[in-house]
């Protein structure tokens, strides 16, 4: 397997750290974008909103925040990327969104009038964890994100590793050979993948590149 560093934030750009630039976007429009803030602040839960790899919130809505047993880990690089705006409309107007978060927990009302609201604008629906659902732009997947990145490269499918424990990860899965789901993982997350590795707590992914990639097995 060959590999270079790149990161691909929220699933939808790609930025190559070697040349400090982002090589695929694939955003949500300007005017959706508005009126999903225009909406979102109206209603009690809370909602984040990613842009070239910051993630920005309305003052006020991080009181509603109310996903349990979050690894510290992530927790802290989340909050180290995260921007608390006095008015968020005017930080992002005009600007499309890479993803828009909604954490609407166990409220199925207010569930079916963000889903409602992101369908009627064509938006794509995914989900990382119960009670919270992702909006993109269609064509603005992992597996999308991935297929661009490997072009760019100069690689297969075939030559390509991915690991997921989600729903979410379930295109770029479908993409690659080398696709682990997470022994954590979702059955949907399963079924889109090659093989199995190891929990997320048993360091499942440095097992699986220490095995494949490192060794050549």
């Amino acid at each position: 397997l060959r590999t270079r560093v790149a990161s691909v934030l929220c699933f939808l750009s790609v930025f190559d750290r070697k040349n400090n630039e982002f090589i695929y976007t694939n955003l949500v429009s300007p005017e959706i974008t508005n009126q999903a803030v225009e909406l979102l602040n109206s209603l009690p839960f809370y909602y984040n909103i990613y842009m070239d790899g910051v993630i920005y919130a309305q003052k006020g809505c991080e009181r509603f925040f109310n996903i349990k047993g979050l690894p510290s880990d992530f927790m802290e690089e989340f909050a180290s990327k995260l921007v608390i705006c006095d008015d968020l409309f005017a930080t992002i107007k005009d600007k499309g969104a890479e993803l828009i978060d909604v954490f609407y927990g166990d409220n199925e009302e207010l569930k079916k009038t963000i889903f409602d609201f992101f369908e009627s604008n064509n938006l794509v629906l995914t989900s990382a964890l119960a009670g919270v659902v992702s909006a993109t732009a269609v064509g603005s997947d992992k597996g999308t994100a991935l297929g661009g990145l490997c072009e760019i490269l100069g690689i297969t499918s075939d030559e390509a590793m991915t690991f997921g424990d989600a729903s979410n990860d379930s295109t770029m899965l479908e993409y690659a050979y080398y696709s682990f789901a997470m022994e954590n993982g979702d059955d949907i997350c399963k079924a889109s993948a090659r093989f199995r590795a190891p929990s997320n707590a048993d360091d499942g992914v440095a097992q699986m590149i220490e095995k494949y990639a490192l060794k050549g097995e």
